[in-house]
């Protein structure tokens, strides 16, 4: 299967809890690596099995979506957006259930569990009861689980989503490590410059670009960030002297008072922005392509 897509979808309708999640969408990805962001919660809950393909098709390294060839813990480790876990279960005893339950015998599943934590170099939460974990640990326990049969791929639901600073950090570190040597699909929540989960989009060989149930933009993040000239951005304080330093270098700031709107010449780039903001102390919390967001 080295030759074969990651994942292709052919005229697919996914309808989730009875409303279109998304609605003719055809594509094929390239690469082994797969970020997805907006409304493309309906492709991964169908990847997981947990939602029904209405019309079309789907498959995941050439197996059928439709006909759940994808499901088996050879192939697929999903990682849910922060299910519940056993409070009184030691982070250890989730891996070894979890491999037990893909069908993994006693023996071989405590020492695949072990074996995941170490190459994780999670082994500090080995005994540590569920309920004292951290929402970081969480995270990455359930990556860890999700990798404990040693599958193909990982699908792996916004587990960047909410965190900033060193939990991104510590969270983008494990997911990095879980994803060597395997494919992986991961969605994200936003492409803000600077965060963990833009580094993630731009490591892709794919971003495919959701809205409003339709596929809009699909490539390397790089290549969809030169086509784009409008950007939303918030700025945490001197506004005024940052949309002096713009007007300085003929671009206008729209907006406010807190989320606003520049569109860039073609010599401009985010970066700039970036650079711009930092020269005038005036803090950037969100940059964000126009784009994604229409």
């Amino acid at each position: 299967m080295s030759g074969t897509a990651l994942i292709v979808a052919r005229d697919l309708r996914v309808d989730v809890d009875g409303a279109v999640a998304l609605e003719a969408t055809s594509f094929e990805t390239r690469g082994g690596s797969v970020a997805i962001v907006g409304d493309g919660y309906g492709l991964l809950r169908a990847i997981a099995g947990n939602t029904p393909i209405r019309s079309g098709s789907l498959t995941v390294l050439g197996l059928d979506v439709g006909r759940r060839e994808q499901l088996g813990p050879a192939t697929i480790g999903m990682a849910p957006l922060d299910p519940p876990l056993p409070a009184r279960w030691t982070a250890e005893e989730y891996l070894v259930w979890g491999a037990r339950l893909a069908g993994v015998g006693r023996v071989s599943a405590r020492q695949s569990a072990t074996a995941t934590l170490a190459e994780l170099g999670l082994d500090k939460l080995a005994r540590s009861a569920l309920a004292s974990l951290t929402l970081a640990d969480r995270r990455v326990l359930v990556l860890a689980q999700a990798v404990v049969t040693r599958p193909a791929i990982l699908v792996a639901a916004a587990p960047l989503s909410g965190l900033s600073g060193q939990d991104a950090g510590y969270v983008a570190a494990v997911l990095g490590a879980a994803t060597v040597g395997r494919k992986w699909i991961v969605s994200l929540s936003n492409l803000y410059a600077g965060s963990e989960e833009n580094v993630l989009a731009a490591r892709a060989d794919e971003l495919l670009v959701f809205a409003s149930g339709r596929l809009v933009r699909q490539g390397k993040l790089q290549k969809i960030e030169e086509g784009t000239v409008g950007y939303t951005l918030m700025l945490r304080s001197r506004v005024a002297e940052f949309r002096d330093a713009l007007q300085a270098r003929g671009v206008q700031l729209s907006g406010g008072p807190q989320r606003f709107f520049v569109e860039l010449p073609p010599e401009m780039k985010a970066q700039d922005l970036v650079a711009l903001s930092a020269e005038v102390g005036a803090p950037l919390v969100e940059l964000v392509p126009r784009i994604l967001l229409s």
